[in-house]
């Protein structure tokens, strides 16, 4: 049971990281202006978010795992 509340809150933390990671890059291409009327798509935005924001969980909590395993064998 811990291990599946583990697993949502993983899930959770990663989509939310995710969806603010495509929010930023999708704000960051502004309006289209007359000089540059075909913005870059934004359909692979929130995609893209939530794989780095996934990944990046799992780095984290790796390291974090990798850290608290030699304090608690030191």
């Amino acid at each position: 049971m811990r291990r599946a509340a583990d697993i949502v809150l993983t899930l959770c933390i990663g989509v939310g990281v995710g969806i603010l990671i495509g929010y930023l890059l999708g704000f960051t291409h502004g309006e289209p202006t007359p000089e540059n009327s075909s913005p870059p798509p934004e359909a692979f935005d929130y995609p893209f978010g939530l794989f780095c924001g996934l990944l990046l969980v799992l780095v984290a909590r790796f390291v974090l795992g990798v850290v608290r395993g030699r304090r608690r064998a030191g």
